[in-house]
């Protein structure tokens, strides 16, 4: 059985209902059950000599993640991992820039095939030789995939709201069908990838879907599933709440008196959070989304999350608090960028502040990350138009730099436009700046000093991000935000 590699900026579909059923395909929720010592083995010859590790996420907000284990993959391919305490149902199985989603249930034991992809269109294939009866690598994308199916089937009914008790009947059934003798993760993401469908067709009975899905409902901060149906649900909550308190009484609460209690108080007004656990939960998503918006200071959310996690009696957020704080203020806005000595593509040594004076936009990269080929394609146009003010530095994190050096011999003449730095100490460069996959982009000011950090990619709004820096810069003598986190 073969398991796609995915990562969280590829869980993308062309189907039209992405927005509602693409949220969560290959998650994880703190183990339920299952004792004993999780062993991963298996083959990965085309990447024989590198390190492959298991990772997990800190918490479902922030999507940091954390090494639990780590081992060299043989020379003949081989390797093998092992855990002795409890984890997350999904992990990520990491080599190099890649990060491979995967289902380990706690004690078992499992037979795995990583296959070399072809560049660049392809991923590296994961295929599970062997696995415990009804493994999740197997039910859950086949769930997945249907319930998908399932929802363009009946995407007119949907849209127009017509047939609901059809509808619903329909979803209703195929739920029943895939709970039946399922665990209880399984039967918790089937709960809550419905709800991603049932939230459109009940909006004239929203108490009822409400009663049914978070009012009488258990708060599971462990289970993905259920925290992205959350997070979605209760998007932007804590700012509408601002503009709707009388003097934005919020604004007051979080900048002025930094009271934790009193934000507590006002979200109680709402019925649905009358569960304190729940309200918290909304909370922590709350100042996530807050830092870096227009009215609110940043070192107060920070200061919110600190009071947050010194005054829960609720074990979990103590720990989501802490690591979203950390993740926040880690590469915080105006703090100075890690600094860094390269050799560039031809041998030079290259330091940060080489490029002071001017706006640095830093890639990350390997030349055997397909996705990282496609956006360098579209940097070329970009560098072209800006980079008489803004210097493009490309760093390759990938450990063959023979391999690399072709790579570049063979790209387009533009690249003489950016400098490409081989980095022999790749690890240390990606825990100073974060770099979780590629490709990935920080934005630094004229000063040295980070401006966003993640930054936009060149597919994404990075034009609009330069356009408002470099106009800022014409008009004031100092930098200011060139559009938030």
């Amino acid at each position: 059985m073969e398991v796609k590699h995915l990562n969280l900026y590829q869980l993308v579909s062309t189907c039209r209902w992405v927005s509602l059923l693409c949220l969560a395909c290959l998650f994880s929720s703190l183990p339920e059950s299952g004792f004993g010592q999780t062993i991963i083995r298996g083959t990965a010859p085309a990447y024989a000599g590198s390190t492959i590790s298991i990772r997990d996420y800190h918490n479902y907000i922030t999507y940091d993640t954390k090494q639990l284990t780590s081992s060299r993959i043989g020379r003949d391919g081989a390797f093998e991992l092992r855990l002795d305490e409890p984890h997350a149902e999904v992990l990520l199985l990491a080599m190099e820039y890649m990060e491979l989603s995967f289902y380990a249930i706690g004690g078992e034991v499992y037979d795995v095939k990583i296959e070399e992809f072809d560049l660049p269109t392809t991923y590296p294939k994961l295929t599970i030789v062997k696995g415990p009866a009804g493994d999740l690598n197997k039910i859950v994308p086949e769930f997945d995939d249907t319930l998908l199916s399932l929802t363009d089937d009946y995407y007119p009914y949907i849209v127009k709201n017509i047939k609901r008790n059809l509808v619903d009947s329909v979803f209703d059934s195929f739920g029943a069908r895939s709970k039946k003798n399922a665990s209880p993760f399984m039967q918790l993401h089937v709960d809550y990838k419905l709800a991603l469908v049932k939230q459109i067709t009940n909006k004239k009975r929203v108490s009822q879907f409400e009663k049914e899905y978070i009012i009488d409902r258990p708060v599971r901060e462990a289970h993905i599933t259920y925290v992205q149906f959350i997070t979605q649900y209760f998007s932007n909550s804590l700012s509408l709440l601002g503009a709707e308190s009388p003097g934005n009484m919020l604004g007051q609460l979080i900048n002025t008196k930094k009271d934790v209690q009193g934000v507590l108080a006002l979200l109680a007004r709402d019925e649905r959070l009358a569960n304190d656990t729940l309200r918290e939960l909304v909370l922590l998503n709350g100042l996530y989304e807050l830092y870096g918006a227009a009215g609110y200071k940043e070192e107060s959310v920070l200061d919110l999350l600190d009071s947050l996690a010194a005054k829960t009696k609720i074990d979990a957020h103590v720990e989501m608090a802490r690591n979203i704080r950390n993740s926040l203020s880690h590469l915080r806005k105006g703090t100075i960028a890690p600094d860094f000595e390269l050799l560039d593509a031809h041998g030079v040594k290259k330091k940060l502040s080489d490029f002071e004076g001017k706006y640095l936009y830093l890639t990350f990269w390997a030349h055997t990350c397909p996705p990282c080929s496609k956006e360098i394609g579209v940097l070329v146009d970009i560098a072209e138009k800006y980079g008489d003010q803004v210097a493009f530095v490309n760093i390759s994190l990938g450990k063959e730099e023979t391999k690399m050096k072709e790579f570049l011999s063979r790209s387009d003449p533009a690249e003489e436009l950016w400098h490409d730095l081989v980095s022999k100490e790749s690890e240390t460069i990606r825990a100073a700046y974060k770099i979780e996959s590629l490709p990935s982009f920080v934005l630094i000011d004229t000063a040295g000093r980070i401006l966003k950090a993640p930054a936009e990619p060149p597919s994404g709004n990075i034009e609009k991000t330069f356009s408002n820096v470099l106009l800022e810069k014409e008009d004031k003598p100092t930098i200011t935000d060139p559009g938030g986190r």
